[in-house]
């Protein structure tokens, strides 16, 4: 069978947008900017759910890692899933921040 060019391949398609993305070097790490339509991951809701616990008892984030992980979950895993664990909750929790700041300068 030859290699056939599916012009509504949807792969196709969205390596096409990446392409376009980098050109105009509007590259951005945590997916496209936040709109009233895009959702959220679901580490970034959890760390959502986790900021809102936090900031109803009345305390300021200060430490985000210290402040949103599972101490027993941390706690139990092992060395290198602890340091994936860690990771992947900054990444949630500094996405979130990128889209919560962009959509306050969409605001004001």
């Amino acid at each position: 069978m030859s290699n056939i060019k599916h012009p509504k391949c949807k792969i196709r398609n969205l390596a096409l947008e990446a392409k376009e993305r980098l050109k105009k070097n509007s590259y951005n790490a945590c997916g496209t900017a936040f709109t009233a339509e895009s959702k959220l991951t679901p580490a970034e809701q959890a760390v959502l759910a986790r900021m809102r616990e936090v900031m109803e008892q009345g305390v300021e984030i200060i430490n985000p890692i210290a402040q949103l992980c599972d101490r027993d979950k941390l706690n139990s895993l092992p060395s290198t899933e602890r340091q994936r664990y860690i990771f992947e909750l900054s990444n949630a929790y500094l996405c979130l921040k990128q889209k919560m700041m962009e959509k306050l300068e969409i605001i004001s």
